[in-house]
């Protein structure tokens, strides 16, 4: 829980997989045969480094791509050399909150 309190930059030895399109909603779980080790043996997925290619920039540099109809090209996941972990926890507010709260009506059952 760290990470979600303090905030993260994660570099792997490899790439980490950042799921693009590979799951219906942002929200929603991505399903086993979507996950980057299942993909591997299917003949429309496939890795490429776009990064040496100057036309293709902003786009992303590195990823799992998957053949979509004629010349289309679906992103499912980026491969990117770090993740990073935004702070969205703050435990400390949330304590003091709590404390704030709850305090006095505790105290006064005490006493």
């Amino acid at each position: 829980m760290a990470k979600q309190e303090e905030g993260e930059t994660w570099e792997p030895d490899g790439h980490v997989a950042i799921p693009s399109s590979a799951r219906p909603s942002k929200s929603s779980p991505i399903p086993r045969m979507m996950l980057p080790r299942a993909l591997r043996s299917r003949p429309d997925v496939f890795k490429a480094d776009f990064s040496t290619d100057g036309k293709y920039k902003p786009f992303p540099l590195v990823g799992l791509f998957q053949r979509a109809g004629k010349g289309k090209l679906r992103v499912l996941y980026l491969l990117k050399d770090e993740k990073h972990t935004k702070p969205i926890w703050n435990f400390s507010d949330q304590v003091s909150r709590s404390v704030d709260r709850n305090f006095e009506r505790e105290f006064e059952n005490q006493g």
